[in-house]
């Protein structure tokens, strides 16, 4: 069975408030599963530029081989729906959606679009993350980066970013 730490959890939560910042969201929609799932990992030129060590990049590598389900209970300040590929498929192509679409159509644009969180890379201590965060709106339109977390007097925060796409 698949578990998450309470670190893990804690990088969530920060990267999902980093995305939202200020902008006054009061309900999160988060892809149901992480990504991206690739045996790729980080590549060099974000790695070099966040410096994240080889131990948080072999974590980060291994934990994003194969998809996982984000846990039901992250510990964010909003309320939050997971919405899986199969959820958000009609979401941007269907001309006459259902209700449930519908919904989730609408709570997309009140939370400014869909985050998508990777599993979080730790160093061997645990005082270092790298994590990769998406946010989608309209299915063409988003962005994509990596925050680079130190963990301080027991908290979480983001100390560098690497942008890697935006449309």
């Amino acid at each position: 069975m698949l578990t998450y730490d309470g670190d893990e959890r804690n990088v969530f939560r920060v990267a999902v408030e980093k995305v939202h910042g200020s902008d006054g969201v009061e309900h999160y929609v988060l892809r149901e599963n992480t990504g991206p799932c690739t045996p790729f990992g980080m590549s060099s030129f974000h790695r070099k530029k966040l410096a994240v060590p080889v131990s948080a990049d072999t974590s980060f590598w291994i934990k994003n081989f194969t998809c996982r389900s984000l846990p039901a209970n992250l510990p964010l300040k909003q309320p939050y729906t997971l919405a899986s590929e199969q959820d958000l498929q009609p979401v941007y192509i269907t001309a006459n959606p259902d209700a449930k679409t519908i919904l989730l159509q609408t709570k997309i644009v009140e939370s400014y679009g869909v985050v998508a969180l990777s599993r979080v890379g730790f160093n061997l201590t645990h005082t270092r993350a790298v994590i990769y965060v998406e946010l989608l709106y309209c299915g063409l339109c988003g962005g994509g980066q990596y925050y680079y977390l130190a963990k301080q007097n027991g908290v979480w925060r983001v100390i560098d970013v690497a942008g890697t796409w935006i449309s």
